[in-house]
């Protein structure tokens, strides 16, 4: 693999990364609304842009639901674009619009509220035991790029 498709697969693993944490902070969502626990979307819990911005999470939702088209094209289309755009609301009602590809980082004040989040994604998703977080994005891109190919390196220096 050249750099570039090396970098782009780290770029995917981070989405990927980034994607599942937001969908199971968009569970975390719906479930503070319906229960009496303590919530963990309070604020400390940020999102880290690239210009540098912390935005604190007090909701999150997506702006591309989980849709289904009629076609096997839209559905296609439906399928990569799900989950890539999301919206950040504040504690203090702020509301934030986010593709995947803005957001550098997460930032929790404590380890225990990204085990919350961690223990909310795998009730989403179950992985294997032992598995790292986030881990399940990667390896089923991984199959899929098994499938690819692998190109022969050029035997003369000039191709």
């Amino acid at each position: 693999m050249d750099p570039r498709e090396t970098k782009l697969l780290r770029e995917m693993l981070w989405h990927n990364v980034v994607r599942e944490m937001l969908c199971a902070l968009c569970l975390e969502t719906g479930q503070a609304d319906a229960s009496d626990k303590p919530r963990v979307l309070d604020g400390r819990l940020t999102v880290i842009t690239f210009r540098g911005e912390r935005i604190p999470i007090g909701a999150v939702r997506p702006l591309i639901n989980f849709g289904v088209g009629s076609t096997r094209a839209e559905k296609q289309l439906s399928m990569m674009l799900q989950g890539t755009v999301f919206q950040i609301v504040t504690p203090d009602g702020d509301v934030f619009t986010l593709p995947l590809h803005e957001i550098r980082g997460l930032h929790a004040l404590s380890e225990s509220v990204m085990e919350q989040i961690q223990a909310a994604a795998e009730r989403a998703e179950p992985t294997e035991p032992g598995k790292p977080f986030g881990f399940a994005a990667f390896t089923s891109l991984a199959q899929g790029l098994s499938n690819r190919p692998i190109p022969q390196a050029p035997n003369d220096p000039s191709e």
